[in-house]
C-alpha cells in the first residue's frame, strides 16, 4: 500500500468527521416516535425518511447510504481492496439470499446488498448453475456447504448461523491481508459481538439444535468458539457476558461496539501515514447504518416520550 495513498485519503477523512453523527443524535432517535424519527433523520441529509418509509425500504435507503459512503472513500484510493474486509459480509448475506432463491424459488435479487466484493448476479447465477468453483475461494466452500444444508434438510435457521459465522471468520482473514492492528481489531471486536448475539438468542431457546451450536460461533475472535459452544450448551449467561464484557444485553453492546469503532477511528485519525483512519471510518458508518436500522424499527411502537 502506498504511503502516499494513505497520506491523501487519511487527510480527506478527517475532514469528512463532521458527517458522523454524534451520540445525541441517536440518543434524540432512541426517544422518538415515528414522525419525529423521520424528522430527525431528514434533517441528517436522509430526506428519503420523510414519507415514512416501511423497515424494508429503511433498510434500503440505509444500503444506498452505506453504498454511496463507501464509493466516496474507496475513490480517495489506488488499492480499493483495502477495503475488502469491511464489505465482504455482504457477499456471505447475498449467498444467503442466493440459496434460499434457488431451494424456495423465489427471486433474490431484492433481498441483494451493496456494497460487496463480488457483484451480486455473479453470486446468484454460480448458485442457480450450482458451480461452486466459479465463486472465490472464501465463498466457494461455503456455497457448496450451505446448498448442502438446506437440501439435506431445510433447515434455513443453520444455515443462517453458519453463513453469518463464516462470514465473520472471512472478515478477519481480509482484515489480516491488510497489516493493519487496527482493521485486525475492528474485525475481531465485530465477530466477538456476532458470537455474542448468536450466543444470548440460542442459550434462549429452551431446546437449541445442536447442529445450530456447532457451526453458530466463528474462530478468531477474542474468545475460541469451542468456549461460545460450551457456554451455550450450559446456558451459562455469566459466562456468554463474561466473553463480551459491557453493561446491559445485546442492544447495548451493540451501542458500545459503534462507540468503540468511533474510538478507534479518533486515534488512528492521528497519524496519516497509516489506513487505519480510513477503515475505522467506514467501520463508523457502518455501525451507524445498523443503529439507525435498530432505532427506525422502535419508533412505529414510541409514542415518542422515551422508553
Amino acid at each position: 500500500m502506498k504511503k502516499n495513498d494513505f497520506a491523501f485519503a487519511g487527510s480527506a477523512v478527517r475532514v469528512l468527521e463532521n458527517s458522523l453523527l454524534p451520540p445525541s443524535f441517536f440518543e434524540a432517535l432512541e426517544e422518538s416516535g415515528r414522525a419525529e424519527a423521520a424528522r430527525l433523520l431528514s434533517d441528517q441529509g436522509m430526506e428519503a425518511f420523510s414519507g415514512q418509509p416501511s423497515q424494508d425500504e429503511a433498510e434500503e435507503i440505509l444500503a444506498e447510504r452505506l453504498q454511496r459512503q463507501y464509493e466516496e472513500l474507496s475513490s480517495l484510493l489506488d488499492e480499493k481492496k483495502a477495503l475488502d474486509f469491511l464489505i465482504v459480509e455482504n457477499d456471505f448475506h447475498n449467498l444467503k439470499a442466493a440459496l434460499l432463491s434457488v431451494v424456495l424459488k423465489k427471486d433474490a435479487e431484492a433481498y441483494f446488498l451493496t456494497p460487496s466484493v463480488l457483484d451480486p448476479a455473479e453470486i446468484g447465477e454460480a448458485v442457480k448453475e450450482k458451480k461452486w468453483d466459479a465463486l472465490p475461494p472464501f465463498l466457494s466452500e461455503a456455497a457448496k456447504e450451505g446448498y448442502e444444508i438446506l437440501t439435506s434438510g431445510m433447515d434455513s435457521a443453520r444455515l443462517r448461523w453458519y453463513l453469518d459465522a463464516r462470514a465473520a471468520e472471512t472478515v478477519i482473514a481480509f482484515a489480516k491481508k491488510t497489516g493493519s492492528g487496527t482493521a485486525l481489531e475492528l474485525a475481531k471486536k465485530e465477530a466477538d459481538l456476532k458470537n455474542y448475539k448468536a450466543a444470548g438468542t440460542l442459550a434462549s431457546f429452551e431446546n437449541a439444535r445442536q447442529a445450530w451450536i456447532d457451526c453458530a460461533f466463528a474462530e478468531g475472535g477474542n474468545t475460541p468458539a469451542q468456549a461460545w459452544k460450551e457456554a451455550v450448551a450450559k446456558k451459562d449467561r455469566e459466562a456468554i457476558d463474561s466473553f463480551f464484557p459491557g453493561e446491559g444485553g445485546a442492544k447495548e453492546r451493540e451501542e458500545a461496539f459503534a462507540d468503540f469503532c468511533r474510538e478507534e477511528w479518533k486515534k488512528a485519525s492521528q497519524t496519516i501515514l497509516t489506513p487505519d483512519a480510513v477503515f475505522a471510518y467506514f467501520a463508523a458508518r457502518k455501525s451507524e447504518k445498523t443503529r439507525i436500522g435498530y432505532l427506525w424499527a422502535l419508533s412505529e411502537f414510541s409514542d415518542g416520550e422515551g422508553r
